[in-house]
């Protein structure tokens, strides 16, 4: 068989397709009896992300669909149903889309005569769908609703709506349930449990918990003869291609027993092994790139969806081992962490049923030894500051001493070559030249900071450093690393603090739209922010190629910006300087970059919180007249951007500095009616709004923001907002043709600029004017002082 005939088998990342289903074999057999028997029980499924659940609802409904299950004279109608699908819950919406799936079945005109009675309703409540229920079980039908993701519907329902309208909403599924003759059975599949899911929404209802007749379900990790099957299965096509022994202990110390990562770990290795035989260099390769992925789908969920105590009790199964080698001289002993084992027996068997670890007698492992991996390099590139919020609120001593040892000890740990374990990093072999780099004028020249970062190479430069790409040889890693050029801030000892501090500062934002610090070094009366290190272009990049961009690139955009600020609000701190160069667009998205002006605010009135530190182009009004700064100042700079974005120029601009500032202070922005683009009625109520000289007059939250933008795209022109467009553009056509007429005029005259600005009382046209204006001024003198006019 041609390499080009062959077909990777091991599918991951969607749902198996039911005819490649594998394993689950008791939990089907108890499912059926539940939705199948004399006895109908609702039905609760829960696993982590990866587990199956969705393959499995699948799977279920096309086995019974198949075999007919079900009680002589009933027949059952299956629909599955995926919450996240439901992009705004109410109940209404929920009812729709459950009627849509039911007409989908063509089980007659009668059925479609009724589904069309609701479904025109402005409102389905409760009894309209258990009157259909009734009717449909007289007609000796049974539905079996499969809800998906139904998380969907319990917490951000209840952030969407209200936690009562979901609360009602459960109690009323409930109550369909309990219909006569079992006329609806439910199931759900939901990461936790389903009681804890729904916990918070129904604990203080004083009716029964939705829960209460549901019968639970958790997906484990694999079985051996599980995983087997799911190789064999893979493979029976590929006789030429095997997996031995070695490539099936190599595939379970990647992935464990985890169904979902088992087949893209699958996925890889398969296609390595389908080039030739494995050798060292290609199990590396299938580890980094298994690695990378998961890193992206996977881990940081299982992480990041565990407790504090979880996170603590998954360092200590690290560090068991690694307690006992009397090289590592650990701050904690093995005794210790049995002690601590027996404590908390109850939550490692919670993480032993997220599958997230494993228990064989009295030997606790992570499930997968990349996932270990990955909790080293997740700690060991996280700043103390952040760390100290994750397990500094642990009341046990110990516990936080587990965490401080980790700490220390995860920089040193990597995988060997096959993945065969953690083991203790090698000491770099590369050179260390000096322990920080010498200086120019300019600024640092390339060398070895802290013996640890090797500078590379100069990657930008802007009023407050300069940025090289460097090199981490502790972590095998390239960052980014920005020099604070700031010799004002270093001239006192209380201006170096507040400097150092505004600096740590960035440490404490963690957002996926905002550039990572990982370290704040200071040496030699010099200050440098060590970044994660970013492939991409800057927002200010791209509009001087394009000028504008598209409507959808510009919501996408501005969309992931708010969210960063709002991030970055919420926890007390601005950023003093949004502009397009500080605007990072890569693969995966937006990156906010450049907090490093920013500062707690920790007294709105008080001295360090003014201060002109920014870019005077996208000021705010506050900021320029140096009063108190909050969010509010960094989302009129935002909003600025998105002017440029849309029209291609800024809503203000002067012949000087000091002009550009007076008229941000003093006079409306730019009309985007005036500047030919799309949907400008629409759009000219949201920037007059976001950028109203009062803050308290503008979008609060970023947010708010995104959402008038996208109305305004959505929201067709009305014929009044097209004439009025059109009276608008005619006005201002007729000015600018008296201003040039005005112009031709009065070419002569020493005191042309005085004249327009005093012929016109429109603040808005001057603006527009300004430049064309002071551009004939500057030619008039010129063309006057040559012929010895004065």
């Amino acid at each position: 068989m041609e390499p080009a005939d062959i077909i990777n088998p091991f599918i991951y990342n969607r749902p198996l397709p039911p005819a490649l289903f594998v394993g689950r074999e008791d939990i089907i057999r108890r499912c059926r009896s539940r939705l199948a028997g004399s006895v109908r029980n609702n039905l609760a499924i829960s696993g982590e992300q990866g587990m199956g659940k969705t393959s499995l609802l699948r799977y279920l409904m096309h086995l019974a669909q198949e075999k007919q299950w079900g009680q002589p004279h009933t027949r059952n109608i299956f629909l599955y149903l995926d919450c996240q699908t439901i992009k705004e819950f109410t109940p209404t919406h929920f009812w729709q889309r459950v009627l849509e799936l039911l007409k989908e079945t063509q089980y007659g005109p009668t059925l479609l005569e009724r589904i069309d009675a609701l479904s025109g309703q402005p409102e389905i409540d409760t009894l309209d769908i258990g009157r259909l229920l009734k009717w449909l079980s007289r007609e000796g039908f049974t539905v079996v609703l499969m809800l998906d993701s139904f998380t969907r519907i319990v917490k951000i329902g209840a952030a969407e709506t209200s936690p009562d309208v979901v609360g009602y909403f459960l109690a009323g599924l409930r109550a369909l349930t309990n219909l006569p003759e079992g006329a609806l059975t439910m199931l759900t599949a939901t990461r936790q449990h389903l009681d804890l899911e729904c916990y918070d929404i129904v604990k203080d209802r004083p009716d029964s918990k939705f829960y209460n007749n549901f019968h639970f379900e958790s997906l484990p990790l694999f079985t051996a003869n599980e995983i087997e099957a799911l190789l064999a299965q893979a493979l029976r096509p590929y006789p030429h291609i095997t997996f031995g022994q070695n490539e099936t202990n190599f595939l379970q110390r990647m992935a464990g027993a985890h169904p979902g990562l088992l087949q893209m770990a699958g996925f890889h290795l398969f296609e390595a092994r389908s080039q030739g035989p494995l050798n060292p260099q290609a199990y590396k390769q299938v580890v980094e790139t298994f690695k990378g992925e998961a890193d992206h789908h996977y881990f940081p969920s299982f992480w990041g969806n565990s407790s504090p105590l979880e996170q603590t009790l998954l360092i200590l199964i690290i560090l068991a081992p690694l307690s006992e080698n009397s090289a590592w001289s650990l701050d904690i002993t093995p005794q210790e962490i049995q002690h601590l084992f027996q404590k908390y027996e109850r939550n490692l068997d919670d993480l032993v049923k997220r599958g997230l670890i494993t228990r064989v007698g009295e030997i606790y492992q992570i499930f997968s030894v990349v996932f270990a991996w990955w909790i080293a390099q997740e700690i060991a590139t996280k700043s103390e500051a952040k760390l100290a919020h994750d397990y500094q609120a642990l009341e046990v001593e110990s516990l936080r001493r587990a965490w401080q040892t980790f700490i220390n000890l995860a920089p040193h740990l990597t995988l060997d070559r096959q993945a065969q374990g953690l083991v203790k990093r090698k000491r770099s072999t590369r050179p260390k030249m000096f322990s920080a780099p010498p200086f120019s004028s300019t600024g640092p020249l390339l060398g070895v900071l802290e013996s640890r970062y090797e500078l590379q190479k100069e990657v930008g430069r802007g009023t407050s450093g300069v940025v090289y790409r460097a090199f981490d040889t502790r972590l095998n890693r390239t960052v980014a690393i920005k020099w604070l050029d700031s010799p004002l801030a270093m001239a006192t000892v209380d201006s170096r603090h507040r400097l150092l501090e505004e600096a740590r500062v960035t440490c404490q934002l963690d957002h996926r739209h905002i550039v990572t610090v990982y370290d704040v070094i200071e040496t030699n009366d010099q200050i440098y922010l060590v970044m994660e290190y970013l492939e991409g272009q800057t927002l200010a990049h791209l509009l001087k190629e394009k000028k504008r961009l598209s409507l959808e690139q510009i919501i996408t955009l501005i969309e992931q910006a708010t969210a960063a600020l709002d991030f970055a609000h919420k926890q007390g701190i601005i950023h003093r300087d949004i502009k397009p160069a500080n605007l990072i667009i890569t693969a995966h998205g937006l990156k906010l970059t450049d907090f490093g002006i920013a500062k707690i605010i920790k007294d709105s009135h008080s001295s360090e919180s003014t201060g002109l530190k920014g870019t005077p182009l996208y000021m705010s009004p506050e900021q320029i007249d140096e009063k108190p700064l909050d969010g509010r100042s960094d989302l009129f700079s935002l909003a600025m951007v998105a002017f440029e974005m849309l029209s291609g120029v800024v809503p203000w601009s002067g012949t000087s500095e000091f002009d550009l500032m007076s008229n941000i202070v003093k006079i409306p922005p730019l009309s985007l009616v005036d500047l030919n683009v799309p949907l400008a009625t629409d759009f000219e109520p949201v920037f007059q709004k976001a950028l109203a000289k009062n803050p308290d007059d503008r979008y609060q939250r970023g947010a708010h923001f995104v959402e008038a933008l996208k109305t305004a795209v959505a929201s067709p022109p009305s014929s009044e907002a097209k004439a009025t467009k059109t009276e608008t553009r005619e006005i201002k056509r007729q000015k600018r043709a008296a201003a040039s007429s005005s112009l031709d005029e009065t070419y002569n005259l020493p005191s042309i600029r005085e004249l327009l600005i005093a012929a016109f009382d429109d603040d808005e046209l001057n603006a527009h004017l300004s430049i064309k204006i002071e551009r004939l001024w500057r030619n008039w003198s010129r063309s006057h002082s040559q012929v010895g006019v004065n």
